[in-house]
């Protein structure tokens, strides 16, 4: 009759154990996902408030730094200016929060474009792409100032 309480003790602590690991792990990964969005809101925030430094070493552009810094004055001298950032979200796939999206509404030459963006986010949660997706019924490439977004954050227009 003892041996049978050992074992339900010890059955009891090794489900009580398992189930502490799987709540500590959820709550890692959630901090995970927490901590891409909010590093993205700095990024964008930093970018709308044209502080091209700061915004280079938010997505670990340090090294190439004054480059960065130039093509986003560019950016700006073409007219584009990013005006609001929302909806900014970490997506959960593949074992970790490496993509995400967020709305973002520009500027441009006095009117005002919505698009979505598409995010990817590097180490420790830093923004590694913001992606904006050429609006419906625009052909990728023909809002010259957005494509020049696109090259510098993504390699690529979309």
């Amino acid at each position: 009759m003892k041996a049978t309480k050992i074992g339900i003790l010890i059955g009891l602590t090794a489900v009580a154990g398992y189930a502490l690991l799987l709540a500590a792990y959820g709550a890692v990964v959630r901090w995970d996902g927490y901590s891409a969005e909010r590093r993205t809101k700095a990024f964008l925030h930093q970018v709308q408030s044209q502080r091209d430094q700061a915004a280079a070493r938010s997505i670990d552009a340090s090294e190439h730094e004054p480059e960065w810094e130039r093509r986003m004055a560019e950016i700006r001298r073409m007219g584009l200016r990013l005006a609001a950032y929302r909806q900014v979200s970490a997506e959960y796939d593949d074992g970790g929060y490496n993509t995400g999206h967020a709305r973002l509404t520009w500027e441009l030459d006095g009117r005002t474009l919505d698009t979505e963006a598409i995010l990817t986010f590097g180490r420790g949660g830093k923004p590694r792409q913001v992606c904006a997706v050429t609006p419906a019924g625009r052909a990728p490439g023909s809002i010259p100032a957005l494509a020049a977004w696109n090259r510098l954050m993504c390699g690529a227009d979309f």
